[in-house]
């Protein structure tokens, strides 16, 4: 398929007054990634397009530097 042509992170946008909303989203991420429901998303998304395991999930909360 080729190399990606941007190594822009990806977020999710939450308003700064929603009072734990960065919890609940980051809770969220970490159910799914931990029941394997995240690599059966990419596999069933982009992995039909990518002939490639689908990669390590990032850490939910991690920002990149």
């Amino acid at each position: 398929m080729g190399e990606p042509f941007v190594d822009d992170p990806y977020g999710v946008g939450l308003a700064k007054d929603a009072e734990g909303a960065v919890d609940f989203v980051n809770t969220f991420l970490q159910e799914i990634i931990d029941s394997g429901a995240w690599e059966q998303l990419w596999t069933a998304t982009i992995g039909e397009v990518m002939d490639t395991e689908a990669p390590e999930p990032p850490t939910p909360g991690d920002l990149p530097s």
